[in-house]
């Protein structure tokens, strides 16, 4: 089975993930740093950190079924998205909870992200000092 290829996500790939996220293709409403993870040409994943006005710094992650047959791959993408942040000077990034996979909240305590409870909700976030 081949390894997935790791690459900048294009405007193609977000715009690719926005349709399976919401039905529909749109533009990227915010500024973004994201990877693609390829198999034979398909786009599989696509996970990164959006940038929004205020500061706030969301991540997210777009997999498909083939997609979750790589965990380890989407591992290294989702690390080489967050040092990636870290280099623009990214101090701090939230995960929400709604729509999460089951195996997601241990995945984001891997990568370094700590849950906390914030006005009834759960939300993980990740800080560099």
């Amino acid at each position: 089975m081949p390894q997935p290829i790791l690459r900048p996500a294009t405007k193609a790939d977000i715009a690719r993930a926005t349709a399976h996220l919401y039905g529909q293709e749109k533009a990227a409403p915010v500024r973004i740093l994201a990877y693609a993870g390829e198999v034979d040409g398909r786009v599989i994943c696509v996970g990164g950190v959006a940038f929004y006005q205020g500061g706030v710094r969301i991540a997210f992650c777009d997999i498909d079924e083939e997609g979750r047959k790589y965990p380890l791959s989407l591992h290294r993408g989702a690390k080489m998205a967050m040092e990636a942040a870290a280099r623009f000077g990214v101090r701090r990034i939230v995960v929400c909870r709604d729509g999460m996979h089951e195996k997601t909240p241990r995945w984001l305590a891997h990568l370094g992200f700590r849950q906390e409870e914030v006005a009834g909700g759960t939300i993980y976030v990740w800080s560099r000092g």
